[in-house]
């Protein structure tokens, strides 16, 4: 991920809905939360690069057309719940720090 896409995704995208792109698979993140509680999830399926920043869904017959949750963790606060997420292995068993510089994070058009 490029550095300015990097920091922009680090203040904001991580938790409104991101997608990022990393070996064949969208990962899409969420967050939730209010004062007391923030929920992280993530969702992950198969896909195809078709162009430049487009990509096809491709389901596998596991997928069953659907997205897989593989990911959730529930903390006090933002902060925390980012923490999660990023030093969560969901990325083929690996962080998204020692994937960053292979994922690509696809904004919204």
């Amino acid at each position: 991920m490029e550095q300015n896409s990097l920091e922009q995704f680090l203040d904001t995208g991580w938790m409104n809905g991101a997608d990022l792109f990393y070996k064949g698979k969208i990962y899409h993140t969420e967050c939730f939360g209010n004062s007391k509680k923030c929920t992280a999830f993530v969702y992950c399926w198969h896909a195809e690069k078709t162009t430049n920043g487009e990509y096809e869904n491709v389901f596998t017959s596991e997928e069953k057309q659907k997205y897989s949750k593989i990911f959730e963790c529930n903390k006090t606060n933002e902060d925390d719940a980012r923490i999660a997420l990023l030093q969560a292995p969901i990325f083929n068993g690996k962080t998204f720090w020692e994937v960053e510089d292979e994922i690509e994070w696809l904004e919204p058009a």
